[in-house]
């Protein structure tokens, strides 16, 4: 993924019933991210508020879209990326 670009994990991924899903706001609910290659892992509240380990492929939540024509300060280029569905 490029370094250019950027996304809160909040705007992809949420949390249903202690596991990362597709959605939003994980962040509220979830804690203890870390990331191994592709990988991203944390622990999320179930219904119960009992954490639960839980992984997701960023690959899958994470679209770093087309290159925008523009750079930024260190002159890579930008992306329009966005949340893959």
């Amino acid at each position: 993924m490029p370094s250019t670009f950027t996304k809160k994990i909040d705007d992809c991924v949420g949390n249903t019933n202690g596991k990362m899903v597709h959605g939003g706001d994980a962040g509220d609910s979830c804690q203890d991210y870390s990331i191994s290659g592709t990988t991203l892992s944390a622990k999320c509240r179930d219904n119960n508020g009992n954490l639960q380990p839980t992984s997701i492929n960023v690959c899958d939540y994470f679209d770093p879209g087309q290159e925008t024509g523009a750079t930024n300060f260190l002159s890579q280029p930008t992306y329009s990326g966005g949340c893959a569905q």
